[in-house]
């Protein structure tokens, strides 16, 4: 009947999910975003200190954005080019180095996700910049 069928499916969801959870691999259930804590958010006037203690400034705009123009002495770090960009640009960097990363758009805050990567990395103090209407 379709009674047996529904317990049957049921069955099989919940110990689907226990075995998931027992599992050290298991599959997470939610995307990590929605578990994830804000980064780090800095204030212009403290980004001039950081930056004249030699912090690494991380746009994280995709490369045609960043070709447009990006800030003095910025490295591009997209995240479709991340682990290629990163090992080329932060691989031999000391993970005790500040790193700022910028590069929110209207519709994508890349930014948020290459900072998230950057502390994956193990690096200690990454901050995002945020934009100018968001400090108001």
């Amino acid at each position: 009947s379709w009674k047996d069928g529904v317990w049957i499916v049921l069955a099989g969801f919940v110990l689907s999910v226990l075995f998931n959870m027992s599992n050290p691999d298991g599959i997470s259930l939610v995307p990590k975003e929605w578990t994830r804590s804000d980064p780090a958010y800095i204030e212009p006037p403290v980004l001039a200190g950081l930056v004249a203690e030699n912090a690494i400034l991380v746009d994280a705009r995709p490369v045609e954005l960043f070709k447009q123009g990006s800030l003095e002495n910025a490295i591009n770090l997209p995240a479709s080019m991340f682990d290629f960009s990163y090992s080329m640009h932060l691989g031999e960097e000391p993970l005790s180095t500040p790193i700022i990363v910028f590069g929110r758009t209207v519709s994508s805050r890349y930014d948020e996700d290459i900072a998230y990567r950057l502390q994956a990395q193990g690096h200690e103090q990454v901050f995002v910049l945020p934009e100018m209407e968001d400090m108001e």
